[in-house]
């Protein structure tokens, strides 16, 4: 095989390889920011937190509608009123259990990143940190926690 030819052949490779990469660059930049899942699901009120602000009137209606598919008493509905109220409550606390408990794991986590760092990538991983949190306290401010 010529000499020129293989040159050629590894010229368009090389091309080929670096139009890609320089593609995949550039449709990463300018893809939009999309909300997240939780963001979104925070939203549309399909999120725990977001529920526990609902009104007396949607927290109701579950109870009426049930009322209406089982024709229950008055007594039945008070009674279920209380057993979906009770279950609110314990969900709330569960809820808050579990934040503890992934906050304390991820504390963990840096403080374990931590100790394989040098101390120029210690503090620029707590400055990483820092962003990250900055960011978590805005989004909190902006959705009204």
């Amino acid at each position: 095989m010529n000499k020129n030819a293989v040159y050629l052949a590894f010229f368009a490779v090389f091309c080929v390889l670096a139009g890609v990469i320089v593609g995949a660059q550039v449709a990463k930049e300018r893809r939009p920011n999309y909300p997240s899942r939780m963001e979104t699901q925070r939203r549309s009120g399909r999120l725990a937190s977001s529920r526990a602000k609902e009104s007396p009137e949607k927290k109701d209606a579950a109870v009426e509608s049930l009322s209406a598919s089982l024709g229950l008493s008055a007594e039945q509905k008070e009674q279920v009123s209380k057993i979906f109220e009770d279950a609110r409550q314990e969900i709330t606390q569960a809820g808050k259990y579990i934040r503890d408990e992934i906050k304390q794991i991820k504390e963990e986590t840096n403080a374990e990143i931590i100790k394989v760092l040098n101390a120029v990538q210690q503090e620029k991983f707590r400055k990483l940190q820092e962003g990250i949190k900055q960011r978590v306290e805005a989004a909190k401010v902006r959705d009204g926690e």
